[in-house]
């Protein structure tokens, strides 16, 4: 839910009543300025703040009165407890109504945020178990609601899920990754390693290939993704090679904490490549936080992520919808997540494309930082 009240774009859509339009003005990683046309005060300023992954303070400006809203998005058993505290300064011949404040701004905060919030979830829950339906007319289902931006991703790689294989395979992803590992320095025996993000395997196979070459033996390698075509995929090509090893399960990299076991931690590498394009910017901070809180003291991050410039644009943007990053970006993302030993590193020069598009950056965390 947090996801779909911070994606911004969408207000018009989630909140018709008193939102016709939105338009960006300002962005610096942490905070939002939104101009929002508003159906009764006209263009009016909203600044957006990411407080955590499950808080999102919102500051308005209008009239007659300037306002601070902290929405909450607290776990619920299966569900989402979704709270707004709300701090309004009435301004001008508006504070005569000091006193009937409260009862107003609750009325209106009921009427025109939680209930369009509701029926938003609602509606996709209704969906989904429509789909389930179709799909598995027998036994019981768990359904979780997943955020728009979550749903568009799944439905994007499982859509064109032949196109993303032969897109990787014609950029010889899987053999670049495998000679950045060859030379990393990060392999050795024992090794207790993550894939997030797996896919249908790009990472870990390359991984498997070259720790078979060096003779090493991992202790542990596990791997999640999002969308379960990419994760039936990836087991299928587990199952042909007879790899019984690899442990992975289907999980949104904002949500690690509910969604993967508590012994899925203290790994001493963890890589993810060409995932972390589709966590809202605003988020990225703390999708680098929760995979950090699961690397042991020393252990290392290994991201592969979209780097900005015009052929990105194309390739990335517009045709996989992607989100793209410069080096600035990413230092300040990383350094507010708790990363403070980072480097730049490159793919081997015979995989010089690979450096066009993408940036690769290993980061071990502050031992005296926190999850965010």
């Amino acid at each position: 839910m947090a996801t779909l009240y911070a994606d911004y774009h969408g207000w018009p859509r989630l909140f018709p009543a008193t939102i016709r339009g939105v338009r960006l003005l300002a962005d610096d990683g942490q905070h939002q300025t939104i101009e929002v046309d508003h159906a009764t005060e006209g263009k009016v300023i909203n600044i957006m703040s990411l407080v955590s992954p499950h808080e999102i303070q919102l500051e308005e400006f209008k009239q007659r009165f300037d306002a601070r809203f902290i929405n909450r998005f607290e776990a619920a058993g299966q569900g989402t407890r979704y709270s707004i505290v709300a701090d309004v300064q009435l301004k001008g011949m508006a504070r005569v109504l000091a006193r009937l404040a409260s009862p107003i701004v609750r009325a209106r905060l009921n009427r025109f945020v939680l209930e369009p919030m509701r029926r938003a979830v609602e509606n996709e829950l209704r969906r989904q178990q429509a789909a389930a339906r179709r799909h598995e007319p027998l036994g019981g289902i768990m359904l979780t609601v997943m955020p728009p931006q979550a749903g568009a991703v799944q439905t994007l790689y499982t859509e064109r899920l032949s196109a993303y294989e032969a897109f990787i395979s014609f950029f010889r992803s899987r053999d670049a990754m495998r000679a950045l590992l060859e030379r990393s320095g990060l392999l050795r025996p024992k090794l207790r390693v993550l894939d997030a993000g797996v896919g249908f395997g790009t990472v870990t196979f390359a991984l498997l290939d070259v720790l078979r070459a060096k003779d090493i033996d991992a202790q542990a390698i596990d791997a999640f993704d999002l969308t379960p075509a990419l994760l039936n995929r990836f087991q299928a090509e587990l199952d042909s090679r007879g790899i019984t090893l690899i442990r992975h399960q289907q999980a949104n990299v904002l949500e690690l904490e509910y969604q993967l076991s508590p012994t899925w931690r203290d790994y001493d590498l963890i890589i993810s490549a060409s995932m972390l394009e589709y966590v809202p910017k605003q988020f990225l901070p703390h999708a680098l936080s929760a995979l950090g809180a699961r690397l042991i003291q020393d252990g290392s991050l290994l991201v592969i992520i979209t780097r900005k410039n015009w052929i990105t644009k194309v390739l990335i943007e517009w045709c996989w919808h992607g989100a793209r990053y410069s080096r600035k970006e990413l230092r300040k993302a990383f350094a507010t997540a708790g990363f403070g030993d980072l480097a730049f590193l490159r793919f081997p020069f015979r995989y010089i494309w690979q450096n066009i598009s993408n940036h690769v950056v290993l980061a071990k965390r502050n031992s005296s930082s926190r999850p965010l």
